[in-house]
C-alpha cells in the first residue's frame, strides 16, 4: 500500500510541476520539483519501485517536453538508482551532508541536461548562464522537498491500509 501512496505523491508532483512550475521560475529557471520526489523515493524505497516510479514520472516528464527524447526517464533512473546505492552512508542527522548530496545529484541532472542542449541547440548560453543558477536553485528546491517530504514522515502522515 506505501507504494500506492508514493506513486500518488508523485502524481501530484507532477501535477505541480506542469501547473505551477512556471510560476516558480526565476530569471526563466523553471524548478524541476519531481526531482526532489525522485530523491526522497529512493530513500525510502527499495531500488525495484524507486527506479519503477522513477522511469514512470521521467516518461510523465518528458511528456511535457518531447525534444528530450527520453533523457528525462533516464536521468531520473540514473539518479534513483545512484540516490537507492549511496544513501545510506550519508549521515541524514546533517542537513549540511544532505544538501551537499543533493547538490551533487542536481549537477548529475543538469550534466546530462547541458550536454542535450549542446547537442539540439548548440547553444552556449544556457550552459553559461542558466547552468549555474539552474544547479543551484534546484538544489535549494529538491532540498525544501526533501526536508518536507521527510517532516511529514516523522510525524506519521503517511497512507495505510485500515482494512
Amino acid at each position: 500500500m506505501i507504494i500506492v501512496g508514493f506513486y500518488l505523491l508523485g502524481i501530484l508532483f507532477l501535477y505541480a510541476q506542469i501547473l505551477l512550475g512556471g510560476s516558480l521560475s526565476i530569471i526563466g529557471v523553471i524548478p524541476n520539483l519531481l526531482l526532489g520526489y525522485i530523491i526522497y523515493t529512493s530513500t525510502r524505497l527499495s531500488l525495484n519501485f524507486s527506479v519503477l516510479l522513477a522511469f514512470l514520472f521521467g516518461l510523465a516528464y518528458d511528456l511535457t517536453y518531447p525534444l528530450q527524447l527520453g533523457l528525462g526517464s533516464m536521468t531520473f533512473v540514473l539518479i534513483a538508482a545512484i540516490v537507492n546505492l549511496y544513501h545510506p552512508s550519508l549521515n541524514k542527522e546533517k542537513p549540511a551532508y544532505v544538501a551537499l548530496g543533493i547538490l551533487t545529484i542536481n549537477v548529475v541532472y543538469f550534466f546530462f541536461m547541458s550536454i542535450y542542449h549542446l547537442i539540439a541547440y548548440k547553444y552556449t548560453g544556457f550552459l553559461l548562464l542558466r547552468l549555474p543558477l539552474s544547479v543551484v536553485y534546484n538544489t535549494i528546491v529538491s532540498f525544501v522537498i526533501v526536508t518536507v517530504l521527510a517532516f511529514f514522515n516523522r510525524l506519521g502522515i503517511h497512507v495505510r491500509d485500515d482494512q
